[in-house]
């Protein structure tokens, strides 16, 4: 099978969506023996491969009959992840940071979860800096701390950034009410990421449909930064 058809074109590429493949990494040691190790999405593989030499292989599965498709080396892998970065639009790219989130938090698969979380932490920090586009107040009600967020932004990142820095300054915070633009893409996997990280019971998603006139919305572009991290994995 021509190693180039299964996923050409921007976003029908696996990186920015959910995969029918699996991945086996093949790697030697010094005395030769080779090992290799399964990786169940390309997001899992994506926050692994840091570990592996540019001339260990890759090789792709399809899920539901075991058929191997093609093998590659990690360097190409490597530039296939790069050159994808450059090309999708800017929600996808959000799409692919939050499914390497979620990736973090279920799977048994990585090894060293430390370094994308240290990125991670450094880049939330910076865009909880970014002003404008939230509506947030905290309220008391029945002895219980809850913070209220109206968003008027669309970006994924942002959104998560914002909110990890109130509930670390408030830690008392016990609900958490979150009002989305009904324009805001990807939310199914927005709210799936919100619910395992803060639990059930802490969020409440609303929806509003933004009025041009008393909504005014804020574009969010953080490209570069979300960049720099995943190349920081693949580097």
């Amino acid at each position: 099978m021509d190693e180039h058809l299964p996923f050409e074109g921007g976003e029908s590429h696996p990186f920015f969506m959910e995969s029918e493949i699996h991945y086996m990494a093949t790697y030697s040691l010094l005395n030769n023996k080779e090992y290799t190790v399964y990786y169940n999405s390309p997001h899992e593989l994506i926050l692994g491969i840091w570990g592996f030499k540019n001339q260990d292989t890759i090789t792709y599965i399809r899920s539901s009959d075991g058929e191997v498709l093609f093998t590659i080396t990690v360097e190409k892998f490597k530039y296939r992840i790069a050159s994808g970065l450059y090309t999708v639009p800017y929600p996808d790219l959000e799409l692919l940071y939050l499914r390497l989130l979620l990736s973090i938090r279920k799977s048994k698969n990585i090894s060293d979860k430390g370094i994308f979380l240290q990125h991670t932490y450094s880049l939330f920090r910076y865009l909880s800096t970014i002003r404008g586009g939230t509506d947030i107040y905290l309220a008391s009600e029945k002895l219980r701390t809850i913070l209220y967020l109206k968003y008027r932004r669309n970006s994924l990142i942002h959104l998560l950034a914002v909110l990890n820095a109130w509930t670390d300054q408030n830690p008392d915070i016990l609900l958490c009410h979150i009002n989305l633009p009904s324009t805001m893409p990807h939310k199914p996997i927005l709210i799936e990421y919100l619910q395992l990280f803060y639990g059930k019971r802490k969020i409440r998603i609303h929806e509003y449909h933004p009025d041009p006139e008393t909504d005014q919305m804020m574009t969010t572009d953080n490209s570069r930064e979300i960049i720099l991290v995943i190349n920081q994995l693949i580097k």
